[in-house]
């Protein structure tokens, strides 16, 4: 994978299932300008059909991580700890948003 897609239908706040390729770790992940400002996180699971979880920060803060925050556009960046992803946003967007995952390697 160069590229995936991960897609929030207009109304939604969880996006499309992305397969990940490890080889490519760490990810790019490109946040479209959106409807309505949040915050974006990538949930993750070790089959397609989940059951999918949020990652959480290392530091101990039991905090989630962020991939971004705000209206976009913008880039966050993450180490996937499974081989399926998607797109979890704070507010429900108003239209559908694709947002595009990177490999970088």
């Amino acid at each position: 994978m160069s590229v995936g897609y991960s897609i929030v239908t207009s109304g939604d706040n969880v996006g499309t299932v992305v397969r990940l390729d490890r080889s490519q770790y760490p990810l790019s992940v490109r946040v479209p300008s959106l409807s309505a400002p949040s915050e974006i996180r990538m949930e993750f699971a070790t089959a397609s059909g989940g059951p999918f979880g949020t990652l959480y920060r290392a530091d101990g803060s039991g905090l989630p991580h962020a991939v971004y925050s705000g209206a976009g556009p913008g880039w966050g960046q993450i180490d996937p700890p499974a081989g399926f992803a998607r797109v979890w946003c704070g507010s429900g967007q108003g239209e559908e948003t694709i947002f595009s995952v990177h490999g970088t390697r």
